[in-house]
């Protein structure tokens, strides 16, 4: 899409207690599906109170603290302080150390979603532990993320990427493996250490939240450009966004699965236990990653950001209580933003579908796999090592399922565009992928009874496993992007936008936590353990109830105006997200 550069202020109201004016404007995308032009409304705050702001170099703008916006600053080549080659030179090192430090970034991470819930239970031999770890971290990512801001803005990029990777090194590389060495090993304090690893996850989930303020997928790019006062066009963002999630997706195949391999290898050819392979290589791979992200973010981005980046003299200083009532501010505007979500219907629905289709996501890839290969007898009885080869190998299948479609839908979006032809979100179009998701589960209970139709096949039922999870990912991708696409131009279209997205980050991170505990529950409830036939059997009946209820309810597809049918070729991303 492209975007007029003329800015027209239509009005001003103010806010109940007359701090905040808000001046909405519009600007027309041009260039949009079949031929339109669509008015996408943008705001800006002027705060009378006269606390905490900052001011944009580059067009004077004021905004206060930790606010962000959904309608970017676009800069022309005169006013986007770049007087010299010198200085587009230095621009252009900073982003690139900071595009490599991301991409590291998205390595480590893939690491993170692959072994967490295979080494959790290796350590506590607790399933119930895989689901409260990750409940905790995403507990801590909500609470983290209503002050992450106001500290992120008291920072620079590089300070703050530095901090955040270093910390996060030593809670998952060194205090988690040396208090399962003192508490679980040594002094057999296995519920102690239990209670250790859920705090020092929760501790992570904070630091993730931090992190998120400058994450290249969340509001990197917005930051980086302002702090560095830097011009950063929308092609070069939807370029650099696209390649972290190719690098992410891709990670799971061309990076997990070898060192997962490798360690089978290393298993038949040293003395050491499943656990402590696992550990030492994935953990020396983590260390390299983090090394090389904290050489880009602490050495390549080292050129002075721009004093105007910054808040007030007066606001730089952190206090307790300037945290606890940025916690209270931030936790009116998720109320506000629910307020607002709850009165038009149609977004609401759009909303909880998108929770709930990412939260299925989530579960699937934290809980589902990593307790059906533990549990898959044969499997499961040759080690941790040969069980961790089939997570990392059904994960790897569904992130490439879900990456390869998503691609699809992103090329034709985008091709449509260029033909002005458009594509419109159809709602039997919607419903046929849902149903066909719906089906795609279906294949891993069936796949249970393959052993008894053919005895000799041992494989047939992980094969059949492997391609129900790499369709279910290839047709849940499509209701995603499209449902994402129009949530995120409708919320555009409120001049309280920052409030919405706030609430839709929020909901999507709860509903994520809730639903990994209720299957957590319910797979343990069905057998009084868990097995691999209860825990396919519930992921398959949970996910038919969401359907019915989502197809009953319409999802509002055909409601809210001619936005809800446009596919970006960028898709939303929300903190927490896979």
């Amino acid at each position: 899409m492209v975007y007029s550069d003329k800015m027209e202020e239509v009005s001003v109201s103010g806010s109940s207690d007359g701090q905040e004016v808000y001046g909405t404007y519009w600007e027309t995308l041009r260039d949009a599906p079949s031929g339109h032009n669509y008015h996408v409304a943008g705001r800006n705050i002027r705060n009378n109170a006269g606390d905490g702001t900052r001011t944009s170099a580059a067009n004077h703008s004021v905004t206060p603290v930790s606010r962000y916006y959904s309608v970017e600053d676009f800069r022309s080549s005169d006013d986007c302080g770049l007087s010299t080659d010198g200085g587009q030179h230095e621009h252009d090192y900073v982003r690139r150390r900071y595009f490599y430090g991301q991409l590291s970034d998205a390595m480590r991470r893939s690491i993170w979603w692959s072994l967490l819930g295979s080494l959790v239970y290796e350590m506590t031999k607790s399933y119930h532990m895989i689901a409260m770890t990750r409940a905790a971290f995403n507990a801590s990512l909500i609470f983290g993320s209503l002050f992450a801001d106001v500290i992120a803005e008291s920072q620079t990029m590089s300070k703050l990427l530095s901090i955040t990777v270093v910390v996060r090194a030593c809670i998952l590389l060194i205090l988690v493996p040396a208090s399962y060495c003192m508490l679980s090993i040594s002094l057999q304090w296995t519920n102690l250490f239990m209670l250790v690893l859920t705090m020092l996850m929760a501790i992570d989930g904070c630091q993730e939240a931090i992190a998120n303020t400058s994450d290249l997928i969340y509001k990197g790019i917005d930051r980086l450009s302002h702090q560095y006062d830097m011009m950063i066009t929308e092609e070069t963002h939807a370029k650099m966004s696209n390649a972290y999630q190719i690098v992410f997706d891709l990670s799971f195949t061309f990076l997990i699965i070898p060192l997962a391999i490798l360690a089978y290898i290393l298993k038949l050819v040293v003395d050491m236990s499943d656990l402590s392979i696992i550990s030492i290589l994935m953990g020396s791979v983590f260390l390299i990653l983090t090394i090389y992200s904290l050489c880009n973010y602490y050495f390549g981005m080292s050129l002075s950001p721009s004093f105007d980046s910054f808040l007030t003299s007066d606001m730089l200083e952190i206090s307790a209580a300037s945290l606890f009532e940025e916690i209270l501010n931030k936790a009116d505007d998720i109320m506000e933003g629910m307020r607002v979500s709850c009165s038009q219907g149609y977004l609401m629905k759009r909303i909880i579908f998108l929770a709930m289709e990412t939260a299925f996501e989530h579960t699937i890839v934290s809980l589902a796999i990593p307790i059906i290969a533990l549990t898959t007898p044969w499997i499961s009885e040759k080690g941790l090592i040969n069980s961790n080869i089939l997570s990392v190998l059904f994960i790897a299948v569904g992130k490439l399922g879900g990456s390869l479609y998503t691609q699809y839908v992103a090329y034709t979006g985008r091709a449509a565009v260029r033909h002005s032809t458009g594509i419109t979100t159809v709602p039997n179009n919607i419903q046929k992928y849902l149903i066909l998701s719906c089906a795609s589960l279906l294949l891993l209970p069936l796949s249970l009874y393959m052993d008894e139709v053919f005895p000799s096949l041992s494989y047939t039922p992980i094969a059949l496993m492997a391609l129900g999870i790499f369709l279910f990912f290839a047709f849940s991708s499509y209701p995603k992007s499209v449902l994402a696409s129009s949530i995120h131009i409708a919320i555009l279209s409120h001049p309280l936008s920052y409030k919405i997205f706030d609430f839709v980050g929020f909901f999507i991170t709860f509903l994520d936590m809730f639903v990994l505990l209720a299957m957590s529950f319910f797979m343990h409830k069905i057998e009084g353990k868990y097995s691999v036939e209860g825990t396919t059997f519930s992921i398959t009946l949970f996910y038919a109830l969401h359907c019915l209820y989502q197809l009953g309810n319409g999802i509002g597809c055909t409601e809210g105006g001619s936005n809800s049918g446009i596919i970006q070729s960028q898709p939303m991303v929300w903190p927490g997200s896979l």
